[in-house]
């Protein structure tokens, strides 16, 4: 009996499957006629065997080869990515534990959508991947509720942060009657929106848990924050803190959808945030919190303004301040600790390409894994318009797409690997306490 293959390597060990003929150029750099259908065959989504997972690496990046795609998998062999979650994932002593890290979620209500669960979803593997890759942090979730809701933690969600080892914290945003109904409850992203804000009272909470903080043996000066889109690779260690040990006000990267920070990974002094703090709400409230991407947006316009004289000089000049910090914050690496898919990992140069930056905090910026699950689906059957191939998704395939995202040449191949990493650590994660689907029916 011919042997019924299901990826490409195995085409080479049988070129004669009945499968490898059907799928006729397979690894070849031949065109993929526009609009024709993948193989009936492609590998799911979903929580499937290893090898399986790998089937979906290598059937993406055969269909690259075959489109001639500028993010042709070929191109990527330089960097070699190590699974997040191994064969016998095991827990990290919270006992290693000596920096805070704080995420924001904001407790669904029935009106959240599909939005909502999501997020739990990304808060939970984000979670997972700290407790398996981070040893030095001590994960505390805050559960932002809304006034009507009742102030507490006790759900399946927070009941699998608490058996994977995160503390959760149940919070009413301080400030939360002067964010206009608009800016909270408006869009598509209105579950989003709530949770977002909550970073801002990051120095409030940890006033609230010194004392805890203290007996634990956590540092309660610099705090770690992070959206909840994140997946730890490697650990936020010593010589990361110990390289902002002067830190100003808070260490952070960049934005492509704005001029110069991304608020997505925050390494904060938490004092002098607090003494910054009722200036900020005072400035946000003139502005009725019309911030083009929230707290983000506040974060970038007070520390340039308020606080950056060199900012205001270059102004007048007319110099170009666009894509640069302002000079009163501190820079996190991105390629370490804010990597992102459709840039990150940078190739090495020829002249040093033993020099390859290891992404020690991924950042699902823009994209999300549902997204690289809509370009898989839209590749499968033959709705991924051939110009997509060459250069980054776009309209037309039925899937989002960002304006401001210019994808790089190894997009493809990173993407589908972070989405196997997020699956696995879901799957890692449903071990801890009840099923995630359960999650989707909880208010």
């Amino acid at each position: 009996m011919e042997e019924l293959c299901q990826s490409p390597s195995c085409c080479k060990r049988h070129p004669r499957s009945p499968r490898c003929r059907s799928a006729a150029g397979v690894g070849e750099r031949q065109a993929l006629p526009e609009g024709s259908a993948a193989p009936s065959d492609a590998p799911a989504l979903h929580h499937r065997a290893k090898h399986v997972e790998q089937q979906t690496l290598e059937w993406v990046c055969a269909r690259a080869a075959q489109a001639r795609s500028g993010a042709s998998c070929a191109r990527c062999g330089w960097w070699t990515p190590r699974a997040l979650v191994t064969a016998a994932p095991k827990l990290l002593p919270q006992a290693l534990a000596t920096t805070v890290w704080m995420l924001c979620v904001a407790k669904p209500t029935p009106a959240d959508g599909q939005l909502s669960s999501r997020h739990l979803e990304l808060a939970t593997a984000a979670v997972a991947s700290a407790r398996l890759h981070a040893p030095s942090l001590a994960p505390y979730v805050l559960y932002l509720h809304r006034p009507a809701q009742e102030l507490r933690a006790d759900d399946p969600f927070t009941r699998r942060l608490h058996a994977l080892g995160a503390r959760v914290v149940p919070h009413r945003l301080s400030f939360y009657e002067h964010i206009p109904t608009s800016k909270l409850t408006g869009g598509s992203q209105k579950h989003l929106n709530f949770g977002a804000f909550g970073r801002l009272d990051i120095p409030l909470v940890v006033e609230s848990l010194r004392p805890e903080l203290r007996q634990r043996g956590l540092d309660v000066e610099r705090v770690l924050y992070t959206d909840t889109d994140v997946l730890f690779a490697a650990d936020f260690d010593a010589s990361t803190r110990a390289r902002y040990a002067p830190l100003k006000y808070f260490a952070v990267g960049s934005e492509v959808f704005s001029p110069t920070l991304n608020s997505g990974v925050m390494y904060l002094n938490v004092s002098a945030m607090a003494t910054e703090w009722p200036g900020m709400l005072e400035y946000a409230k003139r502005r009725h919190f019309k911030f083009h991407l929230m707290d983000q947006t506040l974060l970038r316009d007070w520390f340039e303004t308020s606080r950056c004289q060199r900012c205001k000089s270059l102004r007048r000049k007319h110099q170009k301040v666009r894509r640069r910090l302002s000079p009163v914050l501190d820079v996190l690496d991105d390629a370490t600790y804010n990597a992102r898919g459709f840039i990150h990992p940078i190739e090495p140069s020829a002249r040093d390409s033993s020099r390859i930056i290891h992404p020690h905090i991924w950042h699902w910026h823009g994209y999300k894994p549902h997204d690289v699950s809509c370009w898989m689906s839209a590749i499968q059957s033959g709705k991924w318009p051939a110009e997509s191939w060459l250069d980054h998704p776009v309209r037309g395939t039925g899937c989002r797409y960002f304006d401001a995202i210019s994808m790089g040449s190894c997009y493809l191949r990173t993407y589908v690997y972070l989405l196997v990493q997020h699956k696995e650590l879901i799957r890692f994660a449903s071990t801890f306490g009840v099923p995630m689907a359960m999650q989707n029916r909880t208010s």
